[in-house]
């Protein structure tokens, strides 16, 4: 069932290259150690690495022959190859750098399958500011309720991840249009997302280890009675503070 989108694909990709467009290709794939591939994934998919059809080499792993783009939507020179070790096209991937890089903001997606890998790479494209769209027939399921269900969520909502499309509606926008070219490096560099989040998080974590430093010193204090607690510089000591006090007047001969 997965072939019925590769001809609506094959004509977005087309549409797409004589406008101009962007193309980015995506295709799960482990490195031949399996490094990147974890141990949870591993046991759900112990098929992982292994050899199933010699003429297919090892299952996942980049560069083996059954690890490819079929023909009908293979990669043509220059356009940019993400090999993903996840369901998602960004987890552990260059790719948002090299969409930042190039400007990109609106993303059309096609592939499979929708509720998976298609699902995946477009919530993390929405969390990262990219505007989504899905084509509809461009994408398929081995399970059609669950492609149905996949593009309701989508769209549910106004849109809470994104929107949907036929390819025939896809096409006909990209016919006369002509991308812009893509920004300079410097104004690329510009456009990419500020990162003070990052130190934000870094100095509250840094006080909330401060806090929780001076709250088990307030605990072993506690436990410890016999243990003199540590002075505060803040807090001054007794005899700090009768220095400060003035001197008293002479007292009254007594009768």
């Amino acid at each position: 069932p997965l072939r019925t989108a590769l001809k609506p694909a094959a004509a977005v990709l087309a549409a797409a290259r004589a406008a101009g467009v962007t193309v980015v290709h995506t295709l799960e794939a482990h490195t031949a150690d399996l490094a990147d591939c974890p141990p949870a994934k591993l046991t759900r998919c112990p098929a992982i690495g292994t050899v199933l059809d010699a003429a297919r080499g090892r299952v996942l792993v980049a560069g083996e022959p059954g690890n490819a783009i079929v023909d009908e939507v293979a990669p043509v020179a220059g356009e940019l190859i993400v090999h993903k070790p996840g369901k998602g096209a960004f987890f552990n991937t260059r790719l948002h750098d090299e969409l930042q890089r190039l400007g990109v903001t609106h993303l059309l997606l096609t592939g499979v399958t929708t509720e998976v890998c298609v699902q995946t790479s477009m919530r993390e494209a929405n969390d990262r500011g990219y505007e989504c769209l899905v084509v509809a027939d461009a994408t398929e399921s081995y399970f059609p309720q669950l492609k149905r269900a996949a593009l309701e969520m989508i769209v549910a909502q106004g849109g809470i991840v994104g929107w949907a499309a036929p390819s025939a509606d896809v096409i006909a926008a990209l016919h006369g249009y002509t991308a812009p070219p893509p920004p300079p490096p410097a104004a690329a560099a510009a456009a990419a997302p500020p990162k003070p989040m990052r130190a934000a998080v870094g100095r509250r974590g840094r006080e909330e280890a401060a806090a929780g430093r001076s709250r088990r010193r307030g605990a072993r204090a506690a436990f410890h009675p016999d243990r003199q607690p540590r002075r505060s510089r803040a807090a001054p000591t007794r005899r700090a503070q009768a220095a400060r006090r003035p001197p008293r007047g002479p007292r009254p001969a007594s009768q």
